[in-house]
């Protein structure tokens, strides 16, 4: 079942911290299967799957994305991806689940933690009901600017699986915002999880 990704609710202007900075991942396997060609097209681009090195997930890399390296101080990040098209980011980042704790509790910590961030808004005020991996989840969206004035636009998708929280970021500038999407699309849409 695919993430249905919801448009932003009305959108007010802000600006705040890159919410997910430059991060990266291990090294995992990476491996790249020529698509099915239909009828004359010449030549199709290639699709990337991505397999987290622990086993835990896949995804399919959207066109144009490389992967970067994870700084050891943030070691929930499992996965970062950076488009070479526009100024965007995609994340994987898990974390275990307390006892007693819900996705609604979880995504609701995640949210006040990116409040937190200087000159942060929100653009969503409740986070919105989807499914990703045939897993209930949320969603939600906020605008960042970072000391230099750049502004940042983020959409995080957040679900549970097991004992992990896991969360599905796609950043960019707000400029960028729009074409980053549409590029980045595949990530959660294609996004598995391998383990129960």
């Amino acid at each position: 079942m695919k993430p249905t990704i919801v448009p932003a609710a009305t959108t007010t202007t802000i600006a705040t911290q890159a919410a997910v900075l430059p991060l990266a991942t291990p090294r995992a396997s990476i491996s790249s299967s020529p698509p099915e060609s239909r009828g004359i097209t010449p030549v199709m681009p290639t699709s990337t799957l991505y397999t987290d090195p622990q086993g835990r997930f896949s995804f399919t890399v959207p066109d144009g994305y490389q992967q970067t390296p994870v700084p050891p101080q943030q070691p929930t990040v499992a996965a970062r991806f950076e488009s070479r098209l526009v100024s965007g980011v995609i994340l994987v980042t898990i974390q275990p689940m307390e006892p007693g704790a819900t996705l609604d509790l979880k995504t609701e910590v995640t949210q006040k933690a990116s409040s937190k961030l200087p000159e942060y808004q929100a653009l969503t005020t409740q986070p919105t009901a989807t499914t990703v991996a045939g897993q209930s989840a949320r969603q939600f969206e906020f605008l960042l600017t970072e000391n230099g004035g750049r502004r940042y636009h983020a959409l995080v998708i957040t679900t549970v699986r097991g004992d992990a929280f896991s969360t599905l970021t796609i950043q960019s500038e707000e400029k960028d915002f729009t074409a980053h999407l549409a590029q980045a699309r595949v990530f959660p849409d294609t996004f598995a999880f391998l383990v129960a």
